[in-house]
């Protein structure tokens, strides 16, 4: 298949970040909890929907949860970055172990 013209290629991986307000720069230091985007490429800028945006990468929780949460990072409907994940009923640990608790969803998105 041609490619569509325009096109926007990040041939790098990215990283979004929480810690923008200055209340979140310690809880959520960015080497630690980010989330990592894959190198991706955008085409047909044109004709280009802003519900189509999804990045392919994980969530590192920076210990809160034990694992890279491998979930796509989209456009949610305040047009802020996050995802939403729903799991099964099994019993995860959270806080570096010291908890274990039963995540039905967790959403992470950018709060106003």
């Amino acid at each position: 298949m041609q490619p569509r013209y325009p096109i926007f290629t990040s041939n790098k991986e990215s990283f979004v970040y929480f810690d923008q307000k200055p209340e979140f720069k310690e809880a959520y230091n960015r080497d630690l909890v980010n989330y990592y985007i894959e190198p991706f490429t955008f085409e047909n800028l044109e004709e280009f929907e802003t519900e189509s945006i999804r990045f392919r990468g994980f969530f590192n929780s920076g210990g809160i949860f034990p694992d890279n949460i491998d979930q796509p990072l989209e456009i949610m409907p305040d047009y802020s970055l996050g995802f939403k994940k729903t799991n099964t009923t099994r019993r995860i640990s959270c806080l570096s172990g010291k908890r274990k608790v039963f995540l039905m969803k967790l959403q992470l998105i950018y709060p106003d």
